[in-house]
């Protein structure tokens, strides 16, 4: 069907008779709020939509989480003090984290006890005035540290993962573990903690748990179990480290199981960087398959890639990536720059976008990003360092829709946002009756494809901006 719309004055008119004047221009960029210094290595608890952090002055807070602006709610009656006197994260090496179980959830930690590092839980008590009860978890003669909770609310318990060491005995080479909530002094073995092999994650509303191993043949391979019993082992069998890895439930691939970990890779004239690889079950396989690589973009400038962290927002899948230009720690290393990057994990590789969530005007190292799936889009937030000092929080309103309505209406380039480009392209379609024009899903492509289409587009929130480099 040919509605006569083949100019460009044409088009005009008709987008301006239809009232698509929302559509953001391909100009659009991200919007960086500063919500102030103090907030160290926070967590998100969306379905409460709170937020967990870490004070300079080594105490444990939470607060509430706007879903429609992104910024704390003004007079929060849950910003409550969790606990004080917990390590610094030079020492822990990670910040309060949420607990969840069919119980409900808490807040872990570490905290020195009897001069050992270990691992603490706060519960929040019910009543007018609710008040955190914390209690030490595990004990002498090991310390644990870098606690890290599962989050299912359908399991029957929390399981943690940490590293384990002896100080009795120095020596001795520390371990990755983990125990359940229940018996917090049984260590669960599963790989020694060596350099160069690092991380382990709990994939969301399970308890699987993913790790590198650093021993034996399996050596920088990932290793994919369930600590409530089993589960595939180890899932890799492909050359090199995979560090971090981190697996997540794919909307896309029909709810199954994907495993993004950091690899190293040859950098431009070769020079050696990291990258991030996607891996994928095969059917009746042991061992799971690299589906796709994603290059660090040439215009970030830097060369490696800390703590990737996917998830799904409005039924599309991301992750969130610390980029640095060195390797080590962005606080007490050889790192000068880091930036936070969002990557879509789209199936279709010539749709797949990575664009830049801070802006670098708070300083030159950003890190920590950690995604909230609003109300209306997705946002963003992530730690910066002044570079006069100080270290401070900032969200990011990304534009990304989170109820699924952009996804079907973005299908032009720049991919990522929603612009007249997409308009253009369904116009297009539907001139040419093409089956891909047929949006309202009746088996024809016509006039009511293109006001549904128009309707969608118009619903999106389109603030964001993705890059050039795909």
């Amino acid at each position: 069907m040919d509605f006569g719309i083949d100019g460009p004055k044409s088009v005009r008119r008709f987008l301006g008779v239809l009232g698509v004047a929302a559509i953001a221009s391909a100009s659009g960029a991200q919007v960086v709020d500063d919500l102030g210094l103090g907030f160290l290595d926070h967590e998100i608890f969306p379905e409460e939509n709170l937020v967990v952090y870490q004070t300079p002055d080594d105490e444990v807070w939470i607060r509430s989480l706007d879903p429609t602006t992104g910024s704390f709610v003004p007079n929060d009656d849950r910003l409550l003090r969790v606990d004080i006197g917990i390590d610094p994260l030079t020492a822990s090496k990670n910040g309060p984290e949420f607990g969840i179980d069919r119980d409900g959830w808490s807040v872990f930690y570490n905290k020195t006890a009897d001069g050992l590092l270990q691992v603490w839980r706060a519960t929040l008590t019910s009543g007018v005035s609710p008040t955190f009860v914390p209690e030490q978890l595990s004990g002498p003669p090991f310390a644990r540290i870098n606690q890290l909770p599962s989050q299912s609310f359908q399991a029957a318990t929390t399981y943690v993962l940490y590293g384990r060491d002896n100080p009795s005995n120095p020596s001795s080479i520390p371990i990755i573990a983990w125990f359940d909530e229940a018996a917090p002094n049984n260590d669960n073995f599963i790989t020694k903690a060596q350099p160069g092999f690092a991380g382990f994650r709990w994939v969301d509303e399970t308890t699987l748990y993913t790790s590198t191993l650093a021993h034996g043949d399996d050596a920088g391979q990932i290793v994919l179990r369930d600590a409530s019993g089993g589960g595939p082992g180890v899932i890799t069998n492909d050359p090199g480290t995979k560090f971090d890895p981190y697996a997540w439930v794919a909307p896309e691939f029909g709810d199954e199981l994907r495993v993004v970990a950091s690899i190293d890779t040859p950098g431009p004239l070769g020079t050696p960087q990291q990258a991030l690889a996607v891996y994928e079950p095969l059917a009746n396989e042991q061992y799971w398959v690299r589906t796709a690589v994603l290059e660090i973009p040439a215009s970030s400038g830097m060369t490696h890639v800390q703590s990737p962290e996917p998830f799904v927002a409005g039924g599309r899948s991301f992750v969130v990536v610390t980029l640095k230009d060195a390797d080590g720690g962005v606080i007490d290393g050889d790192v000068t720059e880091s930036q936070v990057w969002l990557f879509d994990l789209n199936d279709d590789p010539e749709r797949r976008f990575a664009v830049r969530c801070d802006d670098g005007d708070l300083g030159p190292i950003a890190h920590e990003g950690e995604a909230f799936a609003g109300t209306n889009e997705l946002f963003i937030y992530y730690n910066y360092v002044r570079r006069i000092g100080g270290i401070g929080l900032a969200v990011t309103s990304t534009g990304i829709g989170t109820d699924g309505r952009c996804a079907s209406v973005d299908i032009a380039p720049p991919y990522g946002t929603v612009t007249n480009d997409d308009v253009l392209r369904q116009i297009d379609l539907v001139n040419t009756g093409d089956p891909a024009a047929d949006f309202n899903h009746d088996t024809v492509s016509d006039f009511f494809d293109l006001l549904g289409f128009l309707a969608a587009a118009d619903a999106c929130v389109v603030q964001g901006q993705p890059s050039d480099d795909r």
